[in-house]
């Protein structure tokens, strides 16, 4: 992330805001030949929205590859099967 948007984090709402999304969040994993490529961790029913993305990560020498945006399209077609609005 670029230090600019992580200076303008607020470090104890974010920490506050993990900290009450835990056990409530999905995790979707990419996988390939028993290695971990990447993940997504998202959490339904938040206060704003009907779904949230709260983390993304691909491993760097996989990124460029298009996991993340499949990691996203599952986790999307996941949540509409919640009937969450998109």
């Amino acid at each position: 992330m670029a230090d600019e948007f992580l200076e303008k984090r607020n470090v104890e709402k974010q920490k506050e805001k993990f900290i009450n999304s835990m056990g409530k969040e999905d995790i979707f994993v990419y996988e390939k030949q028993n290695i971990v490529k990447g993940f997504v961790i998202g959490s339904l029913n938040n206060e704003k929205y009907d779904c949230e993305i709260l983390a993304l990560y691909v491993a760097v020498e996989q990124q460029g590859k298009g996991i993340g945006k499949e990691l996203l399209e599952h986790m999307k077609l996941f949540y509409k099967k919640k009937n969450a609005e998109l």
